[in-house]
């Protein structure tokens, strides 16, 4: 995905359905272009740390 530089610094994000597919792309980029993320999936249980290697 390509972006402006500095687009998505400093910006938060909420994304729905980021358990996979496109919403989980979309949720690694904002992150890799500077972003927050909030997420959302209806799949439960998938855990923050085990899926998605973030820290806190």
């Amino acid at each position: 995905m390509s972006m402006q530089p500095d687009l998505l610094t400093g910006r938060r994000v909420l994304i729905v359905g980021a358990s996979s597919g496109i919403g989980a792309a979309l949720a690694r980029a904002v992150v890799a272009g500077g972003g927050q993320v909030a997420i959302s999936a209806r799949r439960g249980r998938w855990g923050c740390t085990s899926r998605w290697g973030c820290a806190g």
